[in-house]
């Protein structure tokens, strides 16, 4: 069973004529790292909200580990779904970090040994345990956004959404971040949708969908799909360095091999030519 459905979404905003998404299907494996690309204001937010239960469904159908998302089972879809958003800031509410990762704990009313205990677990495994008692205030944007991340971990989700997550960050925080990400998929427990424009990060994940104009364009696998630069470059979406190394490589008379489609086969494959041509 897929741990996300989603059957012909469809959403409108009140006062807009036109649907912000209309029709989209897709489903998303359980431990699976999934990509929604698209460029600003092709519907890949209004997406993720959609299958938290943050906005309605006009039409069409979503379910989380076999659950629909409707009014009646947003607490259990909120128990399964843990959301984190651009910018940090917006999500602070305690006054040390330790708080602010037990906030959503304390809703869940959890016993203080337990909530103790997952707030201990979520900042070792952000690496934040010697920030617990600072203020976030004090703390730099990739370190915010940590903290941010530690909050939906605490709460043991079997799905996390990260919205344009190090869209904020400069290439320092970008790289902690990414890390993190590749580090939490690894243990296969979590579900993973990243919302983003950037082809480099997409790149990292199983499966990627593209949305543009409120509708899916592509379903795939993104190493595959990043490839084609006439669909990013369609869709408004920048190819990555490997695509435009390869490009540049081929104007000088070398062609590299399509399965090539990460920087270190890449390495590996120059150094077995210049090592061949000694």
């Amino acid at each position: 069973m897929a741990m996300i459905e989603v059957k012909n979404a469809t959403f409108t905003y009140p006062g807009s004529e036109a649907p912000a998404l209309e029709g989209v299907s897709f489903s998303v494996p359980a431990g699976r790292w999934l990509a929604i690309v698209g460029h600003n204001g092709s519907g890949k937010s209004t997406l993720a909200r959609l299958i938290d239960g943050l906005l309605p469904l006009a039409a069409g159908e979503i379910t989380v580990d076999g659950l629909p998302v409707t009014v009646d089972n947003l607490t259990s879809v909120h128990q399964r779904v843990a959301f984190v958003f651009q910018n940090p800031d917006n999500q602070f509410v305690g006054t040390t970090v330790a708080d602010d990762v037990a906030f959503g704990l304390e809703n869940q009313r959890l016993p203080r040994a337990e909530m103790q205990e997952r707030v201990d677990q979520a900042l070792a495994q952000v690496e934040m345990t010697a920030f617990a008692d600072r203020e976030p205030a004090q703390l730099s944007g990739g370190q915010k956004q940590r903290v941010a991340l530690a909050g939906a971990l605490a709460l043991h989700p079997k799905v996390l959404i990260v919205d344009e997550v190090t869209a904020m960050l400069d290439p320092e925080g970008k790289e902690q971040i990414m890390t993190l990400l590749k580090r939490l998929h690894q243990t296969g427990n979590l579900t993973i949708l990243s919302i983003t424009h950037d082809t480099e990060e997409a790149r990292l994940a199983d499966q990627m969908i593209m949305i543009d104009g409120g509708r899916l364009v592509v379903d795939g696998a993104p190493k595959e799909l990043m490839q084609d630069r006439q669909l990013m470059e369609t869709h408004q979406l920048a190819p990555t360095f490997l695509v435009t190394l390869k490009e540049a490589l081929a104007t000088r008379g070398i062609a590299i091999p399509r399965e090539i489609s990460t920087e270190d086969e890449m390495v590996k494959w120059i150094w077995q030519k210049l090592s061949s041509s000694k």
